[in-house]
Order: structure tokens, then sequence, then C-alpha cells
């Protein structure tokens, strides 16, 4: 069972923004993790939350906020 890997976007981000992040988050991480973008009105900056993953690290979790902030800078 692959963990749930949860993208937090305030809601002010473009629909294209996130459809681009979506598709490059399947492609990077897909094979490991099932990537899911919320779009939430109460944050006003992107977070990250990782569930169902029982032997998760701090640092797998900052590795993938990495690909999703890599993602995001390259719009």
């Amino acid at each position: 069972m692959k963990p749930i890997f949860i993208i937090r976007t305030p809601s002010h981000v473009p629909n294209s923004h996130i459809k681009h992040v979506w598709e490059m988050m399947h492609q990077q991480i897909g094979n490991d993790y099932h990537p899911l973008i919320v779009l939430d009105n109460s944050i006003t900056e992107w977070t990250f939350q990782l569930y169902s993953a029982q032997n998760t690290t701090d640092i797998e979790i900052e590795e993938l906020k990495k690909i999703v902030l890599q993602n995001i800078n390259e719009l």
C-alpha cells in the first residue's frame, strides 16, 4: 500500500499551476506515493502531510517538499 502525500494549496493559486504540480508529482513520485492536491481556503502558503506511512522519516517528507517546491518554482 502506497502512502498518501497531501499537498495543500492556498485557494488563490491558479488551476493551471495546480494541474502542473499534480502532473509533475504523479510522474516523479507516483510509483511510491499517491499525490493528492487539496485547495485550502484557510492557508496562505503550500503545506504538506504524509499519511499511511508508518516508517516515514522527517527526511523523507523534506525530500518530497523539495520536489513540490521545485515544480512550483518552474511556473
